[in-house]
């Protein structure tokens, strides 16, 4: 199982840069990516002279990238991005894990004792 959480609810612009500059520290996850997912990686966080310039632009390449980009860990289990229907959250890892995290989101939460 493996998930982690990147975001809690709708990303922002500034939160998809963010997202998108730390797949980028990653060698090995560019190595992954087609040329095509490189290219709106590199779209992304392309510089631009306003905070708001290109954005629609940039969140079309970011949607692909959510959708298409996938790879698969040492077991064989499929790595992509997952997104909570209720709550908006971001995860990336495998189906187990987030599984995990819906089953533990329906059940209530107990304080500690």
């Amino acid at each position: 199982m493996f998930i982690i959480q990147l975001n809690e609810g709708r990303e922002s612009l500034a939160d998809i840069e963010r997202i998108c500059h730390h797949l980028t520290e990653h060698k090995q996850l560019i190595g992954l990516m087609s040329p095509e997912q490189r290219a709106d990686l590199g779209f992304v966080l392309k510089p631009t002279l306003a905070a708001d310039q290109d954005e629609a632009d940039k969140r079309a390449h970011w949607d692909k990238l959510l959708n298409e980009f996938m790879m698969t860990d040492e077991h064989g289990n499929a790595l992509h991005f997952y997104r909570d229907e209720r709550t908006q959250d971001l995860y990336f890892g495998n189906q187990q894990g987030f599984e995990t995290i819906e089953s533990l989101q329906a059940q209530p939460i107990k304080p500690p004792r």
